[in-house]
């Protein structure tokens, strides 16, 4: 597919497939992937954008960078979204763990000192003895 479209200018179509009996047969790629559109997607075909022309004006190759600027300023808008939420969810584990710890360390001293304390009674009352 990916061989057709750079000698062709585009990504096949089942039809056009079929037409030209130098390639499998389009039931072929459907057996193989599961469906036409996941053969397109497997080769890296199903965001295809023809390159300009090479009589292409300015105004037209302006207009195609301008196309892309958006697009990949949306997707860095997108990523650094990701990026914000996924830093307050570490945060969130770290405080989280923080808590647990001092909870635990709390718990270990109030556990020690009332032994300390059943110690230092036995040892009261086995002194009267």
């Amino acid at each position: 597919m990916y061989r057709w479209t750079a000698l062709t200018g585009q990504p096949p179509t089942e039809r056009e497939w079929l037409r030209d009996k130098q390639w499998p047969h389009p039931d072929i790629v459907v057996d193989l992937f599961g469906s036409w559109d996941d053969a397109m997607k497997d080769a890296g075909l199903d965001t295809y954008e023809a390159p300009p022309r090479a009589d292409a004006d300015t105004e037209e190759l302006r207009a195609r960078l301008a196309g892309l600027e958006r697009e990949l300023q949306g997707e860095r808008q997108s990523a650094e979204r990701e990026l914000r939420a996924a830093r307050r969810t570490a945060s969130r584990l770290e405080e989280s763990e923080r808590q647990g710890k001092a909870r635990r360390a709390a718990s270990a001293g109030n556990s020690e000192s009332s032994t300390r304390r059943g110690e230092a009674s036995k040892n009261r009352s086995g002194k009267g003895v």
